[in-house]
């Protein structure tokens, strides 16, 4: 016998089936008409519900502030929708890391949480967002605007492409969402290396990248032959993803596209766009080494006035009864 709970899942299923339709493999082809479909829904939060009617498993998502947990109660659900069995509760690393799901569509404004999708005509911003700053929204609205992209998103791996760097964990993960609220739309994935990410982009859409990401993305350094390399542009270019690139100071110097496009095969180059007028000259890496100076400042201060405090007390003449 189901509680209240999953009955009400149970009831709706049919109802999402028909508002976001799955290809075979479980994919939600996503882009603007889908986007409206959700803010246009009396009901936007039935989207953490998430059927995947070709393997029969139901995901319903939602975000455990307590204990800073995202969060998916998940079930089997026979083919007429009509048998629901609930199998537990997984948070989002795990589902990644087990490979129950592919990716992660979060809409923090909205706490709307889709899972298995394929952005269709978008601009991607990858990167680990600890923490994002003013650099990342300009660079990805930019973006967006430069090449009239009806969809913009930033994406975050939890997994990272050293192997030197341990994986986000769900805590964590849970705050750099929590980031987004006011943002945009972020893809949540397990994959760090860009060969991987393209995978859940559809034609005509745009990878935004920093010039100091590319120059390393054609550099021969980093394959292990140049076969490898035209093989990597080979790639975007079958599946239509294009490359947008931002200038970026290195070393007080400006980079831009034109440093390293001769790095670019021959017959991707018509694929790489440079924006033009843009510059914002903020990392990550800077404002989290501020943070910790800062943080070290308070602690000495805080020592210091322990220090003067005690000093004061050892000092002071004991008081007559």
């Amino acid at each position: 016998m189901l509680d209240t709970h999953s009955q009400c899942i149970q009831s709706r299923l049919n109802e999402i089936s028909h508002a976001l339709i799955r290809d075979q493999s479980d994919m939600l082809i996503f882009g603007k008409e889908q986007l409206q479909t959700i803010i246009q829904f009396p009901d936007p939060k039935l989207f953490n519900l998430n059927l995947f009617p070709n393997s029969g498993k139901v995901l319903y998502f939602y975000r455990n502030k307590s204990d800073k947990k995202i969060m998916a109660e998940v079930y089997s659900v026979d083919s007429n929708l009509q048998n629901l069995v609930p199998e537990g509760e997984l948070g989002l690393v795990r589902l990644l890391k087990e490979g129950i799901i592919n990716n992660a569509l979060i809409f923090p404004g909205y706490d709307i949480i889709l899972a298995n999708v394929k952005l269709e005509s978008c601009t991607l911003l990858a990167g680990s967002f600890n923490p994002i700053h003013e650099g990342h929204i300009a660079l990805l609205d930019t973006a967006e605007h430069a090449v009239r992209a009806p969809l913009a998103c930033f994406e975050l791996s939890v997994a990272n492409a050293s192997s030197s760097k341990a994986e986000i964990g769900e805590n964590e993960l849970f705050d750099r969402v929590d980031q987004f609220k006011d943002i945009q739309s972020l893809l949540v994935t397990r994959r760090p290396y860009f060969r991987d990410k393209i995978a859940f982009m559809q034609p005509n859409s745009w990878l935004v990248i920093g010039a100091d990401t590319f120059k390393r993305f054609f550099d021969l350094q980093y394959y292990e032959s140049p076969a490898q390399m035209i093989e990597f542009a080979s790639l975007l270019d079958k599946q239509g993803v294009k490359l947008i690139v931002g200038p970026r100071l290195s070393q007080n110097i400006l980079e831009t596209r034109d440093d390293f496009l001769d790095m670019v095969p021959q017959f991707y180059r018509p694929s790489v766009l440079q924006l033009e007028k843009f510059r914002v000259d903020k990392s990550s890496t800077e404002i989290r080494e501020a943070r910790a100076r800062q943080q070290q400042k308070v602690a000495l201060s805080n020592n210091k006035l322990a220090e003067t405090n005690n000093n004061q007390i050892e000092q002071s003449p004991p008081r007559e009864i």
